[in-house]
């Protein structure tokens, strides 16, 4: 098991219940951005809430559950997602996104990673981009914070 010493025990359940929720799920899924780059291990990462990146034939699964809430996914500037929803598990706020998009230079790109690993922790497995993808995922979002992580991301990688 990985040790991730951004993430609180409340973030770790909320990891397990993601996990459990996402268990049967038919396609590959993510828990992306913050709680993906403690997950690596960068130390000092402070994580708030969890980012979930699913498909949209799972995202039933997401919903089925008495806890998450299906929304209108919006659409900000930066970031759109074809399907939305949320749930505090464990304390922590989580959200599930299918079909995410970001704006770059004009145009929607898609968030789909490349790469899948498995990191278990205590009550289940979830997947994360490996360190290069994620920091390309995070240098896409290009906001400060996500810039910074992306930084420490690829010096751990070795560059």
């Amino acid at each position: 098991m990985r040790t991730a010493p951004g993430l609180t025990l409340s973030h770790r359940a909320a990891l397990a219940r993601v996990a459990h929720i996402l268990g049967a799920a038919r396609s590959p899924w993510w828990v992306i951005a913050g709680a993906a780059v403690a997950l690596h291990g960068v130390p000092g990462t402070m994580v708030d809430d969890t980012d979930v990146l699913i498909d949209a034939d799972d995202f039933g699964l997401v919903t089925a559950v008495p806890e998450v809430w299906s929304l209108d996914p919006g659409h900000s500037d930066h970031f759109r997602s074809a399907r939305y929803a949320v749930a505090v598990l464990a304390d922590i706020h989580v959200e599930f996104m299918a079909g995410l998009t970001v704006r770059q230079r004009g145009d929607w790109v898609p968030v789909v990673p490349r790469s899948r690993e498995a990191v278990r922790l205590a009550g289940g497995t979830v997947f994360i981009p490996d360190r290069i993808d994620l920091a390309e995922m995070l240098t896409l979002f290009d906001r400060p914070k996500d810039v910074r992580r992306a930084a420490q991301l690829r010096g751990m990688a070795g560059g």
